[in-house]
């Protein structure tokens, strides 16, 4: 009798136990169902509808997709946003790996310089960018010192040329607390023997860099690069608060059009098709990366 009851409750999906994880676990189902799942199926359905916000909605079936496909801006707007991630990822990597290098060393003072370097990273970002904005302006703090150097500094958020690149200045300095904080952890723990090993053998530091430090931080390289990618790719807030996506639609991003499309022009339904096609690129090269990981990362095991 006593292997009975013990069997069945074991097939109850409402035992003790079951129902405790179920009770614990239904806030966080029930936020992503309302949060995450009913937004994308609504902007799915969207997608296939012409809206204003103000009628009801009309379904147009893929017309949308193939208005958006074949429009220049769309690839446009797609070039910009891939030549951010081209401009920031490699940026913000070189820099905080190389500030986590510097600080993975002791001296006085180095838990204060990490906090410090940490600080951006906790700062409003649009708050920064009204400081970068006015850093940026012609007779601002970055010409007026670029001159003392006899260097002319460029008009940066109003040409073609260099509003991309201020935006991604303001991006690195923003995030690259953050990266270093993860290679400071990545680098805290390669296995000190390796370091010991190569000495012995006769490795200069460049060696020790190349053929230690690099494989073993591999895995915290690969966060980084998806998590990077994934947010270069949804880049917003800087590309609103200091260039409004100008000029000459230089900075637009995926994003920002479809805050544009949806906000101002009130077409709703083709600004979840830019959403759409923007979720398809990311899970694409998000795809591509772990694909490819097999080949260049290095778990130590």
């Amino acid at each position: 009798m006593a292997e009975q009851a013990l069997r069945r409750r074991k097939k109850s999906p409402l035992s003790s136990d079951s129902a405790w994880a179920y009770v614990f676990v239904a806030p966080q189902m029930l936020g992503v169902a309302v949060f995450v799942l009913i937004p994308v199926c609504f902007a799915f359905y969207l997608s296939l509808c012409n809206w204003n916000l103000v009628s009801a909605p009309q379904f147009i079936g893929l017309d949308n997709f193939r208005k958006v496909l074949n429009n220049k801006i769309f690839w446009q707007v797609l070039r910009n946003t891939g030549y951010f991630a081209l401009l920031y990822i490699p940026s913000v990597a070189v820099v905080s790996l190389s500030l986590a290098i510097l600080l993975n060393k002791a001296f006085p003072g180095v838990v204060a310089v990490r906090t410090i370097t940490y600080l951006p990273h906790l700062t409003c970002s649009v708050a920064a960018c009204m400081v970068w904005a006015m850093l940026y302006q012609s007779d601002g703090l970055i010409n007026s010192v670029l001159g003392v150097f006899g260097i002319i500094g460029p008009k940066w958020l109003t040409t073609t040329k260099w509003a991309m690149p201020a935006v991604v200045i303001v991006n690195v300095w923003l995030n690259m607390g953050h990266h270093m904080l993860l290679y400071l952890a990545g680098l805290k723990g390669i296995n000190p023997t390796y370091y010991e090993a190569a000495r012995i053998d006769g490795a200069n530091s460049w060696q020790l860099f190349g053929h230690v430090t690099l494989p073993m931080l591999t895995p915290t390289i690969f966060f980084t690069l998806c998590t990077s990618l994934i947010n270069s790719l949804q880049e917003f807030n800087s590309v609103y608060m200091l260039t409004q996506g100008g000029p000459s639609r230089a900075t637009q991003t995926m994003v920002y059009k479809v805050y544009t499309i949806a906000f101002q022009d009130l077409q709703f339904g083709r600004s979840a098709t830019w959403a759409l096609l923007l979720f398809v690129v990311i899970l694409a090269v998000t795809f591509l990366q772990f694909r490819m990981q097999k080949y260049w990362v290095n778990y130590d095991v």
